[in-house]
């Protein structure tokens, strides 16, 4: 069993969520500025490689005459994602209001899991079912 098959299972994804759940709550908490710092590089290691984890099995569901359109694609809409939440934040941070960030990004957080949970893994489990029932 390699690491996407964990992942996919959801082994990986029930024991990193409420983890990154946990930092994310420990962040919104007043925390002193050193445990800050450690508990946010934490989150952002663990949201790197989640991130790498869905980003290298979904290329391989792409067809390899497709793989350049979609990583052209994906980088173009994840700019654009970070120039909108960019200009958001500015917006947020006049105000002073410090919390309201991490409110955001824990309910797009839930959105984009479930979002996962509910569409995008039956569709990767379907694949793989069909994968092992070419090979036997």
């Amino acid at each position: 069993m390699d690491i996407v098959d964990i992942f996919l299972s959801g082994m990986m994804t029930s024991l990193t969520l409420p983890f990154l759940n946990i930092l994310a709550g420990l962040l919104f908490a007043a925390l002193p500025a050193n445990l800050f710092i450690v508990v946010f590089l934490l989150r952002g290691g663990f949201f790197t490689i989640l991130n790498n984890l869905v980003e290298s099995h979904s290329m391989s569901m792409v067809e390899d005459s497709q793989r350049n359109q979609f990583a052209g694609m994906r980088s173009v809409f994840r700019s654009i994602g970070a120039a909108i939440a960019s200009y958001f934040a500015g917006f947020m941070l006049v105000n002073r209001d410090y919390q309201m960030p991490f409110l955001i990004t824990g309910a797009v957080i839930l959105i984009a899991c479930g979002y996962f949970w509910f569409v995008v893994r039956p569709m990767f489990l379907k694949e793989n079912k069909e994968n092992a029932t070419i090979i036997d």
